[in-house]
């Protein structure tokens, strides 16, 4: 589905204010502060507890870092900062960007459609995995 660039910008001025309106009042950020972080290795296996996350907060804004304190280097498939459920319905209008600015998503949570020509699958080349695309 193409959508045209007044489409677009229209998706953008309008979804990120109502996004940010509906995760105020439905989730607050402590919450998502909560939520459990983890580390999949390159072979798919969760991380040894070696690897550890560390997530600093300065008000709003989360600072994160990866640490190995083992004695052998890991190959790190991916890592997941904040496993959460948001709870939203399929239909929820979002919009988000990816990888770089370039990389914008809009449409819904359930039917989620690229805006633009830089994918972060397609033109950056990064793995996308199921489920990865929700906020």
């Amino acid at each position: 589905m193409q959508l045209s660039r007044r489409e677009a910008l229209r998706l953008a001025a309008a979804v990120p204010a109502a996004a940010f309106t509906q995760v105020t009042l439905r989730h607050p950020l402590e919450s998502i502060a909560d939520a459990p972080s983890r580390v999949v290795l390159r072979d798919g296996r969760f991380a040894p507890a070696s690897l550890q996350v560390t997530r600093n907060w300065d008000g709003r804004i989360c600072t994160s870092t990866l640490k190995n304190t083992g004695e052998t280097s890991q190959r790190v498939r991916e890592i997941v900062l904040f496993d959460y459920e948001h709870g939203y319905p399929a239909a929820t209008a979002m919009y988000g960007e990816g990888f770089q600015m370039l990389s914008q998503t809009g449409g819904t949570l359930g039917r989620p459609i690229d805006l633009g020509n830089y994918t972060d699958a397609e033109h950056y080349k990064l793995n996308e995995h199921e489920g990865s695309r929700a906020v």
